[in-house]
Protein backbone atom coordinates (compact mmCIF):
# COMPACT_ATOMS: atom_id res chain seq x y z
CA UNK A 1 0.00 0.00 0.00
CA UNK A 2 1.19 3.50 -0.66
CA UNK A 3 0.38 6.93 1.52
CA UNK A 4 0.37 8.68 -1.29
CA UNK A 5 -2.14 9.33 -3.32
CA UNK A 6 -2.20 7.03 -6.87
CA UNK A 7 -4.08 8.57 -10.07
CA UNK A 8 -5.06 5.71 -12.53
CA UNK A 9 -6.33 7.62 -16.14
CA UNK A 10 -5.78 6.77 -20.08
CA UNK A 11 -4.92 10.84 -20.56
CA UNK A 12 -1.29 10.53 -18.71
CA UNK A 13 1.28 10.70 -21.25
CA UNK A 14 3.54 8.85 -18.91
CA UNK A 15 3.03 5.08 -18.16
CA UNK A 16 4.11 5.94 -14.60
CA UNK A 17 5.25 9.46 -12.90
CA UNK A 18 5.78 9.82 -9.76
CA UNK A 19 4.93 13.75 -9.53
CA UNK A 20 6.18 16.74 -7.24
CA UNK A 21 2.88 16.59 -4.60
CA UNK A 22 3.63 13.45 -3.50
CA UNK A 23 1.17 11.52 -5.94
CA UNK A 24 1.74 8.69 -8.24
CA UNK A 25 -0.24 8.90 -11.99
CA UNK A 26 -0.35 5.99 -13.87
CA UNK A 27 -2.09 5.58 -17.58
CA UNK A 28 -2.87 1.74 -17.14
CA UNK A 29 -2.81 1.40 -20.87
CA UNK A 30 0.83 2.73 -21.28
CA UNK A 31 1.89 0.75 -18.25
CA UNK A 32 0.27 -2.53 -19.65
CA UNK A 33 2.09 -2.37 -22.52
CA UNK A 34 5.93 -1.37 -20.71
CA UNK A 35 5.28 -4.39 -19.32
CA UNK A 36 4.58 -6.36 -22.29
CA UNK A 37 7.88 -4.63 -23.91
CA UNK A 38 9.91 -5.48 -20.20
CA UNK A 39 8.61 -9.17 -20.56
CA UNK A 40 9.45 -9.73 -24.26
CA UNK A 41 12.75 -8.44 -23.88
CA UNK A 42 13.76 -10.66 -20.93
CA UNK A 43 11.89 -14.00 -22.93
CA UNK A 44 14.48 -12.50 -25.58
CA UNK A 45 17.50 -12.31 -23.66
CA UNK A 46 16.26 -15.92 -22.35
CA UNK A 47 16.75 -16.63 -25.55
CA UNK A 48 19.73 -15.99 -26.62
CA UNK A 49 22.12 -18.31 -25.62
CA UNK A 50 25.17 -15.60 -25.08
CA UNK A 51 23.38 -14.91 -21.66
CA UNK A 52 24.61 -17.48 -20.30
CA UNK A 53 24.33 -16.58 -16.82
CA UNK A 54 21.15 -14.89 -17.14
CA UNK A 55 19.98 -18.43 -18.50
CA UNK A 56 22.00 -20.14 -15.65
CA UNK A 57 20.51 -18.10 -12.91
CA UNK A 58 17.11 -18.36 -14.69
CA UNK A 59 17.27 -22.19 -14.77
CA UNK A 60 18.26 -22.05 -10.88
CA UNK A 61 15.00 -20.30 -9.94
CA UNK A 62 12.85 -22.29 -12.27
CA UNK A 63 13.54 -25.62 -10.75
CA UNK A 64 13.58 -24.25 -7.19
CA UNK A 65 10.25 -23.95 -8.14
CA UNK A 66 9.84 -26.99 -8.94
CA UNK A 67 10.77 -28.99 -5.94
CA UNK A 68 8.15 -26.91 -3.74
Amino acid sequence: MTQHKVIISTSYERAIDFSENNSIKINPKLFLKRIRQDFNRYINSLKDLRNTEMRERFNRMFSNLQEN
